[in-house]
């Protein structure tokens, strides 16, 4: 009779394990116009949200993760002084990054925005209505991006700039409930993968790198067209530079065909060096 029972009940218990897991559908569709010359970017940002949760939802934390560069009284600031990286807090104000001008607009409707208590970079999205399991809303925002001087990967150099974490992100939301985090160096990231459509736009002077090839590129005197998709990642980083020399090629795997792009600096003639 103990054996009869054991497998029907392991069977149960495992049943409900599989029906448990699940995490969130996003889409995003983001317009980003970079102003190397005033080390800034201007975005708006279209962001499909699925619940597949068991739960109704009333807000959505949003990981703003370029305002930890803001000042110098954010845990990413006690982080480097902790690890004795002073260069941060003694920056100046040229050298501080930020994210503002957001308006969350849910379904059409102005939705209200309240900082998090302890963290300057996240906020709370309150939904104008509950977000039901199973249904979906569009988020829409414009946003400023100022960057700060790269220190920690992030950022801007002489004529190159390294952009990750850059837009309103919602924060992870699974079966322990909500994880918005703030930006720190160590400690990694928890993100919700997602879609992306990115189009962008930059000087010719600059080329640009991310995680996927662009789709279309179209080209003009003052200003260069990039449409990137990207499907199921983590997140959309980029990095641009004027300096780059491109590569393209092709690889088979598998019976297909990969296009594959190498972004690298070429190095000067010997008889240089002692001039860099």
């Amino acid at each position: 009779m103990k054996k009869l029972l054991t497998l029907p009940v392991l069977f149960i218990v495992l049943q409900t394990h599989a029906q448990s897991v699940w995490k969130q559908s996003l889409h995003y569709d983001i317009h980003i116009t970079f102003h190397p010359a005033e080390k800034s970017a201007d975005a708006s940002m279209k962001l499909r949200y699925l619940n597949h949760s068991p739960d109704t939802l009333t807000y959505i934390w949003f990981n703003v993760w370029p305002n930890a560069f803001r000042n110098d009284r954010t845990q990413y600031t006690d982080q480097l002084l902790e690890n004795g990286d002073t260069r941060f807090y003694f920056s100046n104000k040229e050298q501080k990054g930020y994210l503002n001008r957001l308006d969350f607009r849910v379904n059409g409707s102005l939705a209200r925005i309240e900082d998090h208590p302890q963290f300057m970079d996240v906020v709370k999205c309150i939904l104008p209505k509950p977000l039901l399991p199973g249904d979906s809303i569009t988020i829409v925002s414009s946003f400023h991006l100022r960057l700060p001087f790269n220190f920690n990967g992030y950022g801007y150099g002489v004529h190159h700039v390294e952009v990750r974490n850059w837009y309103p992100e919602p924060a992870v939301y699974d079966s322990k409930g909500w994880h918005p985090m703030t930006f720190l160096v160590q400690g990694g990231a928890y993100h919700e993968a997602a879609d992306y459509e990115v189009d962008m736009e930059a000087p010719p002077t600059y080329k640009i790198a991310t995680g996927a090839l662009a789709d279309t590129i179209s080209r003009s005197a003052v200003i260069n067209h990039y449409h990137f998709s990207i499907k199921n990642a983590n997140s959309f980083s980029w990095i641009a530079d004027t300096k780059f020399t491109v590569k393209t090629d092709t690889l088979q795997l598998d019976g297909r065909q990969i296009t594959i792009q190498y972004f690298y600096f070429t190095p000067p003639p010997f008889n240089d060096f002692n001039k860099i």
